[in-house]
């Protein structure tokens, strides 16, 4: 039987791949995003560094999970044929790397599952025109009117509640490098960095960031199992809705799932310039810049200041 079972899942295999070539693309009316546009680049336009950077981090807000939840409980109510059935997600392979959970259902945890997996669909389809519409124009306004070094992204770095001590270069040269476009670079950096500082985070309020294994071996903590947050230490630090976000960034397999996806080489060149990891990248960059956002603003208007001084 195991002979056969391998032989059964050669040939399931061959025909994923193959079964590729038979999905339709479903599109839509493109929407005039021009207003949009114009309002991000004028957000970060014509300002000292200091303050552009903080304006590039509040270009476009982080999901409103509560708004997001409503209106997809509301979408699931109006149409409830859409829910009846389950249905599976594929990877680029033609494997299935996901199941999605029937909505019709008396049980109470299964539809709670199924109104979750469909927000995080929701939610990465509104990075598509947050990518577009604000973060791109306004990262590409701000790098034309300011020649940002490495120097300018250690002030974000520095003193930072959320980097932990000895990985403030790394950040900044990873911050940097998506500001140049060089979002791969970026990326492979910053996402395994993000998993140590959220590790940093809890270990700081006391919480234990390390398991036991059945042969005596200690191993950090996953970000899958971090961002779970079955105590709420991350939640009551970070908050809710941008604990939310982080599952459905980097974890969640309903949705971009970059962390397995970078973390596993699954990512080619192209996937690094795709919506979602724009969006992570800027996310990233939103919560570093957060809790210094005050004396960033202090510091380089004042330097730039000096600049014009002299």
């Amino acid at each position: 039987m195991s002979s056969r079972t391998a032989e059964v899942y050669r040939q399931l295999r061959t025909a994923q791949k193959l079964a590729l070539n038979a999905l339709q693309s479903v599109s839509s009316d493109g929407i005039d995003v021009t207003e949009i546009v114009e309002q991000a680049r004028e957000h970060v336009s014509g300002k000292p560094l200091g303050q552009a950077l903080v304006a590039f981090a509040t270009v476009t807000q982080p999901t409103d999970f509560d708004r997001v939840t409503e209106s997809t409980r509301k979408l699931m109510a109006k149409y409830p044929l859409q829910g009846f059935f389950g249905g599976v997600r594929l990877g680029d392979d033609g494997r299935i790397i996901a199941r999605k959970t029937a909505a019709l259902t008396s049980d109470k945890e299964q539809e709670n599952q199924a109104l979750w997996e469909r927000v995080v669909e929701h939610v990465a389809m509104s990075y598509q025109l947050k990518v577009q519409a604000e973060i791109v124009p306004a990262m590409n306004q701000l790098t034309f009117e300011h020649s940002l070094s490495l120097r300018d992204l250690k002030e974000i770095v520095l003193d930072n509640p959320i980097i932990p001590p000895g990985r403030e270069e790394l950040f900044a040269r990873a911050l940097l490098n998506g500001l140049r476009w060089n979002f791969p670079e970026a990326l492979s950096v910053l996402v395994p960095q993000l998993e140590h500082s959220l590790r940093h985070i809890l270990t700081e309020v006391g919480a234990e960031t390390t398991r036991r294994d059945k042969l005596g071996l200690q191993n950090v903590i996953p970000l899958g199992t971090i961002l779970n947050d079955a105590e709420g230490h991350l939640e009551s630090i970070i908050g809710q809705s941008y604990l939310k976000e982080l599952k459905v960034l980097f974890v969640d397999q309903h949705g971009p799932d970059l962390r397995n996806h970078i973390a596993h080489g699954l990512f080619s060149h192209h996937h690094y310039f795709s919506h979602s990891a724009i969006y992570a990248w800027w996310f990233i960059f939103f919560l570093c810049i957060n809790p210094v956002s005050r004396r960033l603003d202090d510091r380089l208007r004042a330097s730039d200041h000096n600049d014009v001084d002299a």
